[in-house]
């Protein structure tokens, strides 16, 4: 009972996940050597896939690995902008939350906040992470080829996408305990709860496609 009213105050967008104060920018002011990175391949070098350019963050989502921000996070709050700057070209991006290792590929043990054109939203848990949600919404994938034991909760409703995918679009997240609640432009899409509550990583995904990013904001929550 307690999760779902917690659910229904944060779909009606009753309680707000942000403050004013608080807030760290991961990119303004910062270059990739302040980035920590890990490749499928070990020929995979950041420099070649990921540019850092006055706070704007670009992929081209080739080789597949990631790029981890400083420190490590249990409880955070993220707001950021993305865009898909070819619309013709398939992209497959997305954050990584509490990774707590690297794993037996370049997708390690973590909560994956799908940011893929097509199904911007959903969450996947890799290599028995774990993650729950309403049956419904919920697939288990069992020894996937890339993912291992995989959890993956579709989002809910419509994310509202902008006409031309090459604008930016506005997410927020809050991971807090075992709970995750996504917003895309404004409206609540996906939440989950029984993740693993332990600190890890936060890291841009590549996997497949360019995507930008900008105006990320992290705040650590207690």
């Amino acid at each position: 009972m307690r999760r779902l009213l917690f659910a229904l105050i944060l779909w009606s967008g009753t309680v707000s996940a942000f403050a004013e104060e608080g807030w760290i920018d991961v990119l303004q002011g910062k270059t990739l050597a302040d980035f920590s990175d890990f490749w499928l391949d070990d020929g995979g070098k950041k420099e070649a896939t990921f540019r850092l350019e006055n706070g704007v963050m670009s992929l081209t989502g080739t080789p597949r690995g990631w790029l981890a921000i400083p420190g490590e996070y249990r409880n955070v709050s993220m707001k950021l902008e993305c865009r898909f700057p070819d619309p013709n070209r398939f992209t497959n991006s997305g954050m990584l939350f509490r990774i707590t290792g690297r794993g037996p590929t370049f997708l390690p043990p973590c909560v994956e906040l799908q940011l893929q054109k097509e199904r911007m939203g959903d969450l996947f848990s890799f290599h028995g992470f774990k993650m729950a949600c309403p049956k419904e919404r919920f697939t288990y994938h069992v020894k996937h080829v890339t993912a291992g034991d995989c959890c993956q909760v579709d989002h809910t409703r419509n994310c509202q996408l902008p006409d031309k995918p090459e604008n930016w679009n506005q997410v927020e997240i809050t991971l807090f305990e075992d709970w995750m609640i996504v917003r895309v432009n404004g409206q609540v899409v996906n939440w989950a709860y029984g993740i693993d509550n332990v600190p890890g990583k936060i890291a841009f995904q590549s996997e497949g496609g360019p995507m930008d990013f900008r105006n990320v904001l992290l705040k650590v929550e207690k």
